[in-house]
């Protein structure tokens, strides 16, 4: 397997701030999160290898009701991107989304990331750029395209709802991340809560998806032929947020 690329040495005062806190150690944890304007595409996909999906979920996570990938290529203006690709799962009697990739060009989100279990690298170019109604959005690492995202909204008067399931940050499902990230063994569940928010646009749509962003994982995502649900979302001003972390007990 060829692990991420490194962002660097953590420095000596963010491992100071984990150690007080116990990042991911202590029951429970809240960060507050100012943010400003806010673009994503975001996308659901079904996989293509059920046995690989079942093996790319660590112990206690388990199958969910509906598997499902989900893409995002999101800007946070006019600081950093990220590039996402997670998968559904379940702990105990909840149901929420596992981090596989995610690619960040921000540095200090991508440490403290990091020490919350997130899967974040550094990519050297992200981009989420429009024409007309048309949206892309890519990753590129070490001279390859990692993630390649086309969007088109639906079609007024389009009979396709299924992209209404597709949810802003702060209505997702929780966050299982292993901690430390990728090695475990706990988990921990992180959730977003908006205490103050600008309005919130959703336009409908279908996207295309292509994946090589890290061998583990490309054969779970299907041929980038095939369009699937995904929605556009756009925030204009700033917000505030808590993210919550809470290590989790293995369920009965």
């Amino acid at each position: 397997m060829q692990p991420q690329p490194d962002p660097g040495e953590t420095p000596t005062i963010t491992m100071s701030i984990r150690e007080k806190l116990q990042i991911g150690v202590t029951t429970s944890l809240h960060l507050p999160v100012r943010t400003s304007d806010y673009r994503a595409i975001k996308v659901h996909v079904e996989p293509a290898d059920i046995d690989l999906y079942r093996a790319c979920l660590p112990s206690p996570l388990s199958m969910p009701e509906t598997p499902m990938l989900m893409f995002e290529l999101s800007e946070v203006s006019p600081t950093w991107h990220e590039g996402i690709l997670s998968i559904a799962c379940r702990h105990g009697d909840q149901e929420g989304w596992h981090g596989l990739y995610w690619a960040i060009d921000s540095y200090f989100p991508c440490v403290f990331g990091r020490l919350y279990g997130y899967p974040k690298f550094m990519a050297q170019q992200m981009t989420l750029t429009r024409e007309r109604q048309h949206w892309t959005g890519e990753v590129q690492h070490k001279g390859r395209l990692h993630l390649h995202i086309d969007y088109l909204p639906q079609a007024a008067g389009s009979a396709d709802d299924s992209s209404h399931s597709i949810k802003s940050p702060a209505e997702e499902k929780p966050w299982f991340l292993q901690v430390p990230r990728e090695k475990g063994p706990r988990i921990n569940r992180l959730t977003y809560f908006e205490v103050a928010s600008p309005p919130v646009d959703y336009s409908p749509g279908r996207a295309r998806v292509r994946f090589d962003g890290d061998p583990r994982f490309t054969s779970l995502v299907p041929p980038a032929d095939r369009s699937w649900p995904a929605q556009l979302i756009e925030k204009t001003g700033s917000g505030l947020g808590f993210l919550y972390s809470r290590r989790m007990q293995a369920p009965p």
